[in-house]
């Protein structure tokens, strides 16, 4: 096996191995989430109430947050694999440009007008999709964010709360 087919392998394991955390780490925080709705007692203690529905809330934003997350983690793929294959055929009209012509679908050559415009379509293509993707990615960092740090703080929240709920008994 070759560096390049080593470096593909690594890839594709680290790809597999992040979406598998993220659908582990959803789940257990909606997991969490239901335990600990369904086990829940309130006490007298105002803070006590507090810290509960503070990890519940917590917990929530988390997991809808991770879940908005996984479903803009594929319009990010998408439009990577669209600016790809834009980028070769961008590269593919160059070198036809270098050759002097190009045939249109109808079968008659373009003028060079015409290779032009096609060349300034690609490249707008280009960066319209560089910008979408540099705003999602900014959006799916936030959210991660969110998803994270809910999560942490429902935990801890929760854990404050069963706590007080044992010093009452």
């Amino acid at each position: 096996m070759n560096d390049m087919k080593y470096d593909e392998a690594n890839q594709e394991y680290s790809r597999q191995t992040q979406q598998k955390f993220e659908f582990y780490f959803i789940a257990l925080v909606f997991t969490i989430l239901a335990l600990s709705i369904q086990t829940s007692v309130m006490t007298e203690l105002n803070w006590q109430r507090f810290f509960e529905l503070l990890s519940w809330v917590c917990l929530l934003l988390s997991g809808l947050s991770g879940l908005s997350r996984l479903e803009w983690v594929a319009v990010v793929f998408r439009l990577f694999g669209n600016r790809q294959t834009e980028t070769r055929n961008a590269e593919k009209h160059e070198q036809a440009m270098a050759g002097g012509s190009i045939q249109n679908i109808d079968g008659s050559v373009m003028t060079k007008e015409e290779m032009i415009k096609m060349k300034k379509h690609y490249k707008d293509n280009i960066d319209l999709m560089t910008k979408e993707i540099s705003r999602i990615e900014k959006w799916l960092s936030i959210k991660y964010e969110v998803h994270k740090w809910g999560f942490v703080i429902g935990l801890c929240s929760l854990i404050i709360s069963r706590a007080m709920q044992k010093l009452m008994v």
